[in-house]
């Protein structure tokens, strides 16, 4: 049985951000009605769907949203390898702590040789002005 008859599939696999802003103006072309996406990017902005890139993938997703494509994402993909949370300076003495309830200002991890490390930050507030007491930590190994 047939999930999707006469369907047409565009393949793609880009690599960078310029290659997705152009893979995506290939599938505004072909009339394509559904992009399927799984892949995840670095931060490219401040959390609130705007980027200062103009090839950053959060435009792009806009263009072909704009172009009347259905945009899916995959959600997930990092599985136990993400860690995400709150953290505060509770004491103010300009240290990120991970525990308000002790004051803990370590958040420790385990690596070995070879392994890598990806640490992204994202706080309340303006872009450029910061409320620097409170915000999310995302790490992906």
């Amino acid at each position: 049985m047939d999930v999707a008859p006469g369907v047409s599939l565009y393949i793609a696999n880009p690599q960078t951000p310029g290659d997705l802003q152009d893979t995506v103006d290939w599938m505004i072309q072909e009339n394509v009605q559904v992009i399927n996406y799984s892949r995840n990017w670095l931060f490219g902005g401040p959390g609130d769907g705007t980027s200062r890139f103009d090839d950053g993938p959060l435009r792009t997703v806009d263009q072909a949203v704009d172009n009347g494509i259905v945009w899916i994402n995959s959600a997930g993909n990092e599985a136990e390898t993400t860690w995400f949370g709150s953290y505060s300076d509770p004491d103010g003495d300009g240290y990120i702590s991970f525990d308000d309830s002790n004051n803990d200002e370590g958040n420790g991890l385990r690596l070995s040789e070879g392994d890598v490390i990806i640490v992204q930050l994202r706080w309340e507030g303006d872009w450029n002005g910061a409320n620097t007491r409170s915000g999310s930590l995302h790490c992906r190994r």
